[in-house]
Formats: structure tokens, C-alpha cells, sequence
């Protein structure tokens, strides 16, 4: 799978940033997912803080 730029390397962003094939209901389930991830994450972290599984590594900040 290629790596998918939205924004250039100079912090420019194309008049159409959506990618060619990528309808909206495709971009609602990335969506989605994304919150879905995060949920899991908030909730994976207080667990491990207060010691009822073991190590577990966030994903915050790795959606992009």
C-alpha cells in the first residue's frame, strides 16, 4: 500500500485534498474508525494505569 500525502512537503494542500476513488462514504468509515481507535486507546491506557492489563503502547498521534 503506498503512502497517502495529503499536504506537500512545504505545508501546501492541493485544491482537492480527497483522493481520486475515495467517495464520502469511504471517508465516514475512516472516520469512524479513527474515533473507534482512539475510544479504545483512552480506555486501553486507564486500564493499564491502574494495573488491570499489562504494558500497552498508545496509538495517539499515529492516526496519520
Amino acid at each position: 500500500m503506498d503512502l497517502l500525502h495529503i499536504a506537500g512537503l512545504e505545508g501546501e494542500i492541493p485544491d482537492n485534498p480527497v483522493p481520486e476513488g475515495l467517495g464520502e462514504n469511504d471517508m465516514i468509515e475512516i472516520f469512524r474508525n479513527t474515533v473507534l481507535l482512539r475510544t479504545f486507546d483512552e480506555r486501553a491506557v486507564a486500564l493499564q494505569r491502574q494495573g488491570r492489563i499489562g504494558t500497552y503502547p498508545p496509538f495517539w498521534g499515529e492516526e496519520g
